[in-house]
């Protein structure tokens, strides 16, 4: 337990100080020094530990709004206590409150002391003792121990700087803002295969095939909310895959047990799938995504036959502006809701007399394709007629 605290712990001193500063530019309104923790003997293996947990959530407290910069020291205040006794550096620092921190047994308990001086005359203005019996349990107090005395600290009376937000109205949006998006795609498509309970043959295995489509989506409706860019459009458009099954099984024949091959252009056929999807678009800078969900009816290029011959799918896709239009990944999961039946002479090992097979079985797709998608016919950019009339108003009399 310990080993993993001190996993985290590292992991939380080094990185945090960089998270915080990237997101405030501010800078601190004064130094605080922390001493060295002195400590009893018996208590030196707690000391480390307790002395960096306290050290990095100080730390954090300080920046959470700028208010101080905490600085560790080697030195010690001495007494009387005084700046003059730290190193230089620290002296350099100029701080306005110094921090130190003993261990120390008190009975059945270990005590954690933390006081707080301010450098002018050296006047305790905080303190703070935590009993403990375990360093887990010592550990769990810490940031209450730590926000207990850094809240004895005035507060900040520095003017705040006024928020400047930055707008960019002239973003050209006009790429994404499009009536019609025409675009091809390709990839592959992992398939399930699950026979019914009235086929002849028992299957459940996979098999892999292309998918190559067109699409045309309509964008009927868009938003936008603080220079973000959210639409809802429909889809449609065609693909087209061919079957991959190709599996064995076996037929009882008299006394014996026959291998049949079931495999070849009933189960190897080429179909076609026209999706209607209904889509959800966030267009952030030059990304998009899109999650989607509807239904697609199939269409067999051989002689078998679905019943019913539709399905429902759904999915998501990200692209990135490239060029005039948009090169996207999608992933696409579809459920056959009929099944597919074919009528197939298998051949039987040894035998040249063909054995008629009815096949019956559903799927279930996970597709995953690239395109690339154009856009037609600008809509109306709301902006510009909400600027033109700001402008408007503004240099009206």
């Amino acid at each position: 337990m310990k080993r993993l605290f001190l996993i985290i712990l590292t992991t939380v001193s080094v990185f945090l100080p960089v998270i915080l500063s990237a997101q405030t530019e501010r800078e601190p309104a004064y130094n605080i020094i922390i001493t060295p923790i002195t400590f009893d003997p018996m208590l030196e293996e707690d000391s480390s530990v307790i002395y960096q947990s306290i050290v990095s959530e100080l730390g954090w407290q300080g920046q959470v709004n700028s208010l101080y910069r905490l600085i560790e020291t080697s030195g010690q205040l001495g007494t009387p206590p005084s700046l003059s006794n730290l190193p230089p550096a620290a002296q350099e620092a100029d701080p306005r409150y110094v921090v130190t921190c003993n261990l120390y047994i008190d009975g059945p308990d270990r005590v954690i002391a933390m006081n707080l001086y301010e450098t002018v005359t050296f006047g305790e203005i905080g303190s703070q003792e935590l009993g403990y019996r375990t360093i887990d349990q010592a550990l769990s107090m810490i940031a209450f121990f730590c926000w207990s005395l850094s809240s004895t600290l005035p507060a900040d009376d520095r003017p705040t700087d006024p928020e400047i937000i930055y707008v960019s109205p002239e973003e050209d949006i006009s790429w994404k803002n499009k009536w019609l998006y025409l675009g091809l795609q390709g990839g592959i498509s992992f398939r399930l295969y699950k026979s019914e309970a009235d086929s002849d043959a028992s299957i459940f295995t996979v098999g892999t095939t292309f998918d190559a489509g067109l699409r045309l989506e309509f964008q009927f409706a868009h938003f936008i909310v603080k220079n973000n860019y959210f639409s809802f459009s429909l889809e449609s458009g065609v693909d087209i895959s061919q079957e991959r099954l190709d599996w064995r099984d076996y037929t009882p024949t008299g006394d014996q047990v026959i291998p049949l091959s079931i495999s070849g252009e009933g189960s190897t056929g080429l179909s076609l799938a026209f999706p209607g999807l209904l889509k959800f678009n966030y267009k952030p800078g030059i990304f998009v995504t899109s999650l989607y969900g509807g239904v697609y009816v199939i269409l067999p290029l051989d002689e078998s036959k679905y019943a019913p011959p539709v399905g429902i799918t759904s999915g998501f896709n990200a692209g990135v502006k490239l060029g005039p239009g948009t090169l996207y990944i999608d992933f696409q999961y579809g459920y056959d809701l009929g099944a597919k039946e074919l009528h197939y002479d298998a051949t039987i090992a040894g035998s040249t007399v063909p054995f008629t097979r009815d096949i019956i079985y559903k799927r279930q797709m996970f597709t995953l394709v690239a395109g690339y998608k154009f856009g037609f016919l600008d809509r109306p950019d709301r902006r510009k007629a909400r600027n033109e009339q700001e402008d408007a108003a503004a240099t009206s009399p």
